[in-house]
């Protein structure tokens, strides 16, 4: 363990970072990293390991390389720190793939119960399902029965032999209610 005490008294004294790392016996940048307050990566390892697992955000292939969102090394944030490949880290410092960092969020199929990942907002709202099929398979099987989803009959004629149109109305009254919002909008 390097006194740090010692290296900032001799610096102090006007010793170059080259003469301080001879007296302690180490090399001269290491001497600027304790100078300049760099932090090593051991305490951070474990995190960085285990964001490492994921794949490249940007192409999918498999992640060797932790980029700092927004470039500055010191700020090392969960929330700016992404896994990347090696080609599409080069990509992102020549400032080709900036705009194409995307973050995935992780989900459970309420169907299957399979993990899987979709892109961050991505626009299919609440993520239930892993797939087409399973959306399909749970939604009907949870619906026999019902009206609706949320419903039980119509909110404005109370009927259930009519099928739901939306917004909790029969096909009859949401046609209705969609051509008088039309004649208003005209």
């Amino acid at each position: 363990m390097l006194d740090k005490k010692l290296i900032f008294l001799l610096r102090k004294k006007g010793h170059t970072q080259k003469e301080i790392g001879d007296i302690v016996g180490v090399s001269r940048q290491r001497i600027h990293q304790i100078i300049k307050n760099y932090t090593t990566t051991s305490y951070k390892s474990k995190h960085k390991l285990k964001i490492l697992e994921n794949n490249c955000i940007i192409c999918r292939d498999k992640a060797t390389i932790i980029h700092h969102i927004d470039y500055d090394s010191h700020n090392n944030n969960k929330k700016n720190l992404i896994a990347v490949c090696h080609k599409c880290h080069m990509e992102l410092h020549r400032g080709r793939k900036r705009d194409t960092i995307r973050h995935y969020d992780i989900h459970i199929c309420q169907w299957c119960n399979k993990k899987f990942e979709r892109e961050h907002g991505y626009s299919g709202g609440k993520m239930k399902y892993c797939s087409y099929k399973c959306r399909a398979e749970g939604t009907t099987l949870k619906n026999i029965g019902k009206w609706s989803t949320e419903y039980s009959e119509c909110i404005i004629c109370s009927t259930t032999k009519t099928a739901h149109g939306g917004m909790g109305m029969c096909k009859n009254c949401y046609a209705r209610m969609s051509f008088h919002r039309r004649k208003e909008e005209l």
